[in-house]
């Protein structure tokens, strides 16, 4: 994360232990600082605590039925929710999420989680060429939503025929 603020890109490193506090984690913030001809002659760093992204990874989605986390452009996880459990990213779908992050592939995304449900994933980046916030929320969860859509308005347009026909 050093070299690409020198290099004169913002940049965040990954999530280290914080030496401060026995169980915290830290993520460091860089850019490139330069003189008045736009030459480099440093780095501003900044330390930043991850329980706030930790915080913002763990809002819950569609009623706590789908998890957020952050990845990096190889695929890891950078922060992980703690909702995520069991519907982790399986290797074989490492590919298409990486692809997605490069722009090589079309948002939502279906994958397959380790118990074999269906996923709809979105890529977002935080900082692009560098985390990634991939959501995902079961498809089953999605599909009972649209339904319920669906018998709401078929309700509305038979009360409208019989009002109709009764005036």
């Amino acid at each position: 994360f050093f070299q690409r603020a020198l290099d004169g890109e913002k940049s965040i490193s990954r999530t280290f232990s914080d030496p401060r506090q026995r169980r915290g984690y830290v993520n460091y913030f860089a850019v490139q600082i330069s003189n008045a001809q736009g030459e480099a002659v440093g780095v501003l760093c900044a330390v930043h605590s991850s329980a706030i992204l930790r915080d913002i990874v763990d809002m819950p989605l569609l009623k706590n039925a789908g998890s957020s986390n952050i990845l990096d452009i190889y695929g890891d996880f950078v922060l992980s929710s703690t909702e995520t459990g069991d519907r982790e990213i399986l290797p074989e779908n490492q590919a298409a999420i990486i692809s997605a992050m490069n722009g090589g592939a079309s948002n939502p995304l279906t994958i397959i989680d380790k118990n074999g449900d269906e996923q709809m994933v979105v890529v977002l980046p935080v900082i692009d060429g560098q985390w990634y916030q991939v959501s995902m929320v079961p498809s089953k969860v999605l599909r009972s939503r649209y339904i319920q859509t669906a018998a709401g308005i078929l309700a509305i347009i038979m009360v409208a025929c019989c009002l109709f026909i009764w005036l």
